[in-house]
């Protein structure tokens, strides 16, 4: 069960920095596209060098956001519904309302308390361009969706952590090493306290 767990960071890491080697090699190949000038075009004054618009860039952006998500609301809600059902279902209700009990208390929390977990993820790291986002986006929520789909036990921060970092290519010396160390302790430490708790609560309630 750890291996898809485990692997998924490092498999967003490995897509998301091919995708940012392969855009910057684009990049520095492309050549640049001739100016007007006064030879060709009678005196009109040279054309900047076509762009593309930050309005359209930053939309799609913020669409692949919507995207990283859906991808978890796929991956993590059956989870929680499953472990839910074992006391719900027998209560009478059913596990259409308990995945709308459980997608509700997601996005309550994400409400309420997401936007520090989020601002750790999306700036700790490492700070990240628009293109560079993007890209961490679309490998996140492709491979959290895959993976969901799948039924493999795959956290979604993990593979968000593993594609922004990834996200930075060859050039490590971004990366906010600090943030990487902490976020592994918290990956080694959460299951263990997890195992402790319930280990605890069973020996009292059974």
């Amino acid at each position: 069960m750890a291996v898809p767990l485990l692997a998924s960071a490092a498999v967003a890491l490995a897509i998301s920095a091919g995708l940012s080697l392969a855009a910057r090699r684009i990049a520095d190949r492309t050549p640049d596209l001739p100016v007007a000038t006064e030879r060709f075009y009678g005196g009109l004054p040279p054309m900047p060098p076509i762009r593309p618009k930050p309005a359209v860039l930053t939309a799609t952006h913020w669409l692949s956001a919507g995207a990283v998500g859906a991808a978890r609301g796929l991956n993590d809600t059956p989870k929680l519904v499953a472990i839910g059902a074992f006391a719900l279902v027998p209560a009478g209700m059913t596990t259409t309302g308990i995945t709308f009990l459980v997608a509700a208390a997601m996005g309550a929390g994400a409400v309420a308390v997401g936007i520090p977990v989020a601002r750790r993820l999306g700036e700790g790291v490492v700070t990240l361009t628009h293109a560079e986002g993007l890209r961490a986006n679309v490998t996140s929520a492709a491979l959290v969706a895959v993976g969901g789909s799948a039924g493999l036990p795959m956290s979604t921060t993990h593979v968000s952590t593993g594609a922004i970092a990834g996200a930075s290519g060859t050039q490590l010396g971004r990366l906010n090493s600090r943030t990487l160390r902490e976020f592994a302790i918290a990956w080694t430490a959460t299951p263990i306290a997890a195992a402790l708790v319930a280990a605890g609560v069973y020996l009292l309630v059974r």
